[in-house]
């Protein structure tokens, strides 16, 4: 008696990072692709076409949609967060066009205490050098889709924090953060209002 059939057969096409829904956290993925396949004797020997592809979570063997793998890592979204906070202090560090070592030192600490991570002043200095200001409001706004209000504003106050280092906001500044602002969806009028509320506190801290 000669047995044939079909039955489903999982290839691997692939594999990566991705933010795992089930885990909550960014893991490895597996790309696969379930083909039907003809069997003889349940030996598989002839492809009868694909019945889709999905991907597998190394961790948690959850199987998702193939789109899953397209899914932003939290690691790719910190460091994002990392790379605009820094184009953004860059902006306003160079919009009034005078840089010295106290503004190199304070920005670099915020930038430290904003990333959890320790940029150093030479650091710093290599974005100032290399600094565009044509994609501040591209790498803002690929930031602000993950960022919440309170996100969005903290990145404004520290721009504010930042110009007042060297005494008073010039207009420069003003129309920087004004920029940094509407970059990240914040409505251009509420601008004076979080500069206001920045040095407010400021002064109340002092």
């Amino acid at each position: 008696m000669i047995i044939f059939g079909s039955r489903g057969l999982d290839l691997k096409r692939g594999e990566g990072s991705f933010f795992c829904p089930n885990c909550q956290t960014d893991r490895i993925y597996t790309l696969k692709e379930r083909k039907r396949m003809g069997h003889l004797y349940w030996i598989p020997i002839l492809p009868l076409g694909s019945l889709g592809k999905f991907v597998e979570c190394k961790a948690c063997r959850q199987i998702f949609h193939e789109d899953a793998q397209y899914s932003e890592t939290n690691s790719s979204i910190s460091n994002k967060l990392e790379v605009a906070i820094k184009t953004a202090l860059s902006a306003v560090i160079l919009s009034d066009s005078v840089t010295d070592k106290n503004e190199l030192e304070f920005g670099s600490k915020l930038i430290s205490e904003f990333t959890s991570k320790e940029t150093k002043i030479e650091d710093l200095q290599k974005d100032l050098d290399y600094f565009n200001k044509n994609e501040l409001s591209t790498t803002l706004g690929e930031i602000s889709q993950h960022l919440n209000e309170q996100g969005k504003v903290s990145i404004v106050e520290k721009c504010v924090i930042m110009s007042l280092i060297d005494g008073d906001i010039a207009e420069e500044e003003i129309a920087t953060i004004s920029e940094i602002a509407i970059s990240l969806g914040i409505p251009d009028g509420y601008v004076p209002g979080i500069i206001q509320n920045t040095i407010q506190k400021i002064s109340n801290k002092g």
